[in-house]
């Protein structure tokens, strides 16, 4: 079988044929979008409030109420 595959090789050298073997490197390059939190904008008791997210609060936001007294 050896003996077979050199013959094979041989002859294909002196039908001018050659076997070469080339490697390039190739850089690819990929661009992608991420999201990376949440703007969401609210609004409470008549104002116009806008937090930053890390996940998305859907369609309903829970919000803590502070409550000071007024001096007059």
């Amino acid at each position: 079988v050896g003996a077979d595959i050199s013959r094979r090789n041989r002859n294909h050298y002196e039908d001018g044929y050659r076997v070469e073997h080339v490697c390039r490197v190739v850089e690819e390059y990929v661009s992608e979008q991420v999201v990376t939190g949440y703007d969401v904008t609210y609004e409470y008791a008549g104002e116009t409030y806008t937090s930053h997210m890390e996940t998305d609060p859907g369609r309903k936001l829970r919000v803590r109420v502070n409550v000071t007294p007024v001096q007059v």
